[in-house]
Parts: structure tokens; C-alpha cells; sequence
């Protein structure tokens, strides 16, 4: 693993695929599958992401990641500073009450949603 002024270099994720998707407007979709089949790209990914949320200004209360990438990398990091993970997805999947939005993208209306089984400060 190389590492470039004490952290992860970029480097370790040569394996990330860029996939030009929507480009109409001119969205890139970059494959992160080929750096789950690839444990040591992984680790790497896994060990910068952890770097950077230690490097914040204070420590977090919880996760909140929009599916599904967002699911296996955020709950990695909730797991390593044993904080709660709140999933965010798209409306009408999660079960019981939840908690939703609309914003607008360049190419549509996106809703997502939250439970609400983790009010703020509930840890």
C-alpha cells in the first residue's frame, strides 16, 4: 500500500472503473465493485475513509448513507467508531415511519427517506 504524507495514496484504488453513464448530462459512474473483489484495494479504501472521518473536528453521532453504496462503505465506518448507521433510500422501502425529502437533479426529481427509529442525540 503506498502512502503519501502519512495517509492511503490514491494510488491503492487503480482498480475503480469510471463508466460513462447519462452523458447527456455528463455524469460519471464510477464501478467500485472491482474494489470489493479486490481485498487489499478495499482495505485501503476502507483504511482512508476511516483517516478522514479522524480528522474531523469532532466525532461523529452516527452514519447516514444514501443505498447502496453508501450502505457497504458507511456502515464500516460506523462499526469502527461503534456509532449508530442510518440508512437513507429511496421512498417506499424502508418499513414504519419515516422521515422524507425531494430535491431536484439534472436529470429528474429524487425522494429519499429516512427511519426515524434514531431521533438526534438518541445514543
Amino acid at each position: 500500500m503506498a502512502y503519501v504524507n502519512g495517509a492511503v495514496s490514491w494510488d491503492s484504488f487503480v482498480t475503480v472503473t469510471t463508466v460513462n453513464y447519462l452523458t447527456k448530462y455528463c455524469t460519471i459512474f464510477r464501478d467500485l465493485f472491482s474494489v470489493l473483489r479486490n481485498p487489499s484495494s478495499f482495505r485501503a479504501l476502507q483504511d482512508v475513509m476511516i483517516e478522514y472521518v479522524s480528522q474531523l473536528t469532532s466525532r461523529p453521532e452516527a452514519v447516514v448513507a444514501l443505498e447502496a453504496r453508501g450502505f457497504l462503505f458507511g456502515t464500516l465506518i460506523a462499526l469502527h467508531f461503534d456509532i449508530p448507521f442510518i440508512p437513507i433510500r429511496k421512498n417506499g422501502k424502508l418499513p414504519g415511519e419515516v422521515i422524507h425529502t425531494s430535491y431536484t437533479l439534472e436529470y429528474g426529481t429524487v425522494s429519499f427517506s429516512r427511519d426515524i427509529l434514531f431521533p438526534p442525540h438518541s445514543r
